[in-house]
């Protein structure tokens, strides 16, 4: 996909690698490799495709009507899922198709800078929180090490028993299973040598990706610590940090919104008129 400047501009996390594996048992995932393009199917209860990651506008035109002559033969609803801005220009015949915005799948991206420094009046809440974590705790930001699997599952199983599901748990053990291979990395912050939360994620010349992030909150600003801790250590190299979509949660959307994303990356569900 780098190779291509078709997603230079893409800061949806849809056709991210670490993206793709974590979430491929969940999702079913299946692959289809043309000459000059990929196409990643989610087959869960229904097929539904991703934009095809291709070497020119014309591969990616010739992957969406693989995926239109697919649907058509099969008798089955043709879905794209994850179509930006960027990627509607370049699709041929859009009289053909509708584009439906999904705006609970629009992802959150944030200037790197203002994750790291956290400066100025709007980020003073945001400093406090950090600040008042530092002085009450004895903590440490490290690393993921292989010995944290335990303490990281607990984290994850205290978080799913508040939220009332659990989906991540394997995508998250996909992502720390094959962290070198994914060119990804995952952080930990310790008090008194307890685990109390993580981060994963992964960064390209462009872009920084936030993919998990799971605290205690019984440890008062270890969100807001370890969110800033990631990006000081992780971003600083990159101009802007995607921390991904709010999923239609009113509560997700106001935490996310308090960091005052840049913009939102847009999508759009592609389908058949």
């Amino acid at each position: 996909m780098r190779k291509s400047e078709l997603y230079n501009d893409y800061f949806a996390s849809e056709l991210n690698f670490l993206t793709l594996y974590s979430w491929k048992d969940l999702y079913r995932t299946k692959i289809y490799k043309g000459n000059d393009f990929i196409i990643f199917i989610d087959n869960r209860n229904e097929m539904l495709f991703l934009p095809p990651l291709a070497e020119s506008k014309e591969a990616f035109n010739r992957g969406i009507e693989l995926i239109r002559d697919y649907c058509l033969a099969e008798g089955i609803d043709f879905k794209i899922q994850g179509i930006t801005e960027k990627l509607l220009e370049i699709i041929n015949i859009k009289e053909s198709y509708n584009f439906i915005a999904q705006p609970e799948n629009a992802e959150y991206i944030y200037n790197s800078f203002d994750l790291i420094t956290l400066s100025g009046k709007k980020f003073h809440a945001k400093r406090n929180h950090v600040n008042r974590f530092i002085k009450t705790y004895n903590y440490q930001f490290v690393p993921y090490q292989e010995s944290f699997r335990p303490q990281i599952q607990e984290i994850i199983e205290k978080w799913n028993k508040k939220q009332g599901f659990d989906f991540e748990s394997q995508a998250i053990c996909n992502a720390l299973n094959n962290l070198e291979v994914l060119n990804s990395f995952c952080d930990c912050l310790l008090v008194d040598e307890k685990l109390v939360g993580f981060a994963i994620g992964t960064a390209f010349n462009d872009y920084g990706l936030v993919i998990f992030e799971k605290c205690d909150s019984d440890f008062l600003g270890a969100y807001q610590i370890i969110n800033n801790l990631f990006a000081k250590k992780n971003f600083k190299d990159v101009p802007y940090i995607n921390r991904q979509e709010d999923l239609g949660i009113e509560a997700l959307k106001k935490a996310k919104m308090s960091y005052y994303p840049v913009f939102l990356q847009e999508k759009y569900l592609m389908t058949k008129k």
